[in-house]
């Protein structure tokens, strides 16, 4: 039906086998109207690329504050050695 659509479907078919699979789409909570709105859209296609936008430099929140180690500062380094 997406790419066919609802009438040209009904149309090639039995109508009693039509009817068959419609009450089965119509089962599984799809409406019968969403079914006779299904259309193939061509030009809706996004690249991935445009999806997915990661931006490295801004990966933390604006107030956060980098936590700074012990063994960073080399006095602390040249302690350790010392005891």
């Amino acid at each position: 039906m997406r790419y066919d659509g609802y009438q040209f479907v009904k149309n090639s078919m039995p109508c009693n086998t039509f009817f068959r699979y419609e009450k089965d789409l119509l089962s599984i909570s799809l409406s019968k109207m969403q079914l006779q709105n299904l259309q193939q859209q061509k030009n809706n296609v996004i690249p991935m690329c445009r999806v997915i936008n990661i931006d490295f430099s801004h990966q933390r929140p604006s107030w956060y504050i980098e936590p700074t180690s012990f063994y960073d500062d080399v006095r602390n380094l040249e302690y350790l050695k010392a005891v």
